[in-house]
């Protein structure tokens, strides 16, 4: 049976577990922002233009359209290849392959 103090252990555990997930996808985004892939897939979402509805992270006030700009921190998350998914052996990491996804729904709210 599981006690207050338990529960509320139990329950803390995927809050810091999502907040990891959160900060590592946001690092990896920023740090590939400036990989030449990266930069690629910038100057491709630039030339087709939109509404400027969503943030290319890491650049600033640098927009785009929500759907592009999913695409760019997507590939800007994976340029590095520091998504420790693939290796992981444990079911906690598998986190990062949604967050772009998520940002845009989320702008277009």
């Amino acid at each position: 049976m599981l006690s207050p103090r338990t529960m509320s252990v139990f329950l803390r555990r995927p809050s810091d577990l999502a907040k990891r997930c959160i900060i590592d996808g946001l690092g990896v985004m920023v740090a590939g922002m400036r990989e030449p892939s990266v930069q690629i897939v910038r100057e491709y979402v630039h030339a087709a233009g939109g509404v400027q509805e969503s943030t290319l992270l890491g650049r600033g006030k640098e927009r785009a359209p929500a759907h592009l700009a999913a695409l760019v921190n997507g590939i800007a998350g994976h340029a590095m290849d520091w998504d420790d998914t693939a290796l992981s052996t444990t079911p906690d990491r598998a986190c990062f392959s949604i967050r772009p996804c998520r940002l845009w729904q989320r702008a277009l709210r």
